[in-house]
């Protein structure tokens, strides 16, 4: 019974959250996604801070690991359960600190690997050309008996197999 507030890039809610859009090392915007939830993705993102040498220069890994320890944070824990809340937004900031240190795709893939999903903020034009989105498949040439070519677009958003589709 109360009104939502739109946030760009993310969900509608009445408590107003982080963004989710931040610069990357190379000026361009990534999109960092929903932060770790699950143990697994916590101990992930800590050996994605290990990787890259940078675990002790990140001042809240110690709730990354509580993440790993206490087995993740429910949804329903944020903004009751004060400790939930902490490690969930250690897990956005951490997303952040990355971005900051890395170039956009560099941390794209990065958190990929850690199974969490992010992006980059690309333009159409970029997207038709990112070797990611053009390995899956994704811009797809569809012939124009009106201009008498071929002209490429974005094609599905995601790939089914057992519900196979098509522009």
């Amino acid at each position: 019974r109360r009104e939502v507030q739109r946030m760009t890039g993310r969900h509608a809610s009445v408590h107003l959250s982080t963004t989710s859009i931040a610069p990357a090392a190379d000026g361009r915007n990534v999109h960092t996604g929903v932060p770790p939830r699950s143990a697994k993705e916590f101990a992930s993102m800590l050996g994605w801070l290990d990787e890259l040498g940078l675990r002790d220069e990140y001042p809240e890994s110690f709730f990354l690991e509580m993440g790993v320890a206490r087995g993740g944070v429910q949804m329903s824990e944020i903004r009751t359960d004060v400790e939930a809340t902490a490690i969930f937004n250690a897990g956005r900031e951490a997303l952040r600190f990355l971005a900051d240190r890395l170039d956009a795709y560099e941390f794209f893939v990065g958190a990929q690997r850690c199974g969490l999903a992010a992006g980059i903020v690309y333009s159409p034009e970029e997207v038709v050309a990112d070797p990611h989105f053009v390995a899956r498949g994704f811009p797809v040439p569809v012939h124009h008996d009106e201009i008498g070519r071929a002209a490429t677009h974005l094609g599905l958003p995601f790939v089914c197999r057992a519900a196979p589709g098509g522009v």
